[in-house]
């Protein structure tokens, strides 16, 4: 019982642990470029934002970026139509699977007002859970075997010092 609680105690930590990294994660991406969006204020300026997007989005798809807009000029995103009935909801933090992950992206939503030629859009960024997801079940998997190897040396042990007290 006692290396139970202990267990559990332990992977609840490392669990808030992980979520506040990955939301500290998310949202350090969120707010570098929502500030870039926010001072573009033209189609040709946007072009800049559009690349640089496309070089802070890893290959391995571990963060995506996501604008939406009435004006098409200003969208940005893989599989945005798909995307996009989710950006319509609330904003703030959240989760979305999307297209054949196993696992949901924890994503951030905020809506920017239109300034100059830029109409309002919807930016949203999704970091992938998989790693903490990961990190997470081989942390259970060793907490469950140490704690099994140490409930079974606790058993021997004891069962040592009665037969040798007896």
């Amino acid at each position: 019982v006692v290396f139970a609680l202990l267990g559990f105690a332990l992977h609840r930590v490392l669990k808030n642990a992980l979520d506040r990294h990955q939301l500290e994660q998310l949202n350090t991406k969120f707010q570098m470029m929502k500030y870039t969006i926010v001072r573009t204020r033209t189609p040709e300026r946007w072009e800049k934002v559009a690349a640089k997007l496309d070089t802070l989005s890893p290959a391995d798809g571990s963060t995506e970026f996501w604008v939406w807009s009435a004006d098409p000029r200003f969208q940005y995103g893989k599989s945005l139509p798909e995307v996009s009935a989710a950006m319509q909801g609330k904003t703030g933090i959240g989760e979305m699977m999307i297209g054949g992950r196993q696992y949901p992206m924890k994503t951030e939503v905020e809506e920017i007002p239109a300034e100059g030629q830029m109409p309002a859009v919807r930016f949203m960024v999704g970091v992938d859970s998989a790693p903490f997801f990961h990190t997470r079940r081989a942390f259970l998997i060793g907490l469950l075997v140490l704690s099994a190897i140490g409930a079974l040396l606790v058993t021997v042990l004891g069962y040592v010092i009665a037969r040798l007290g007896l």
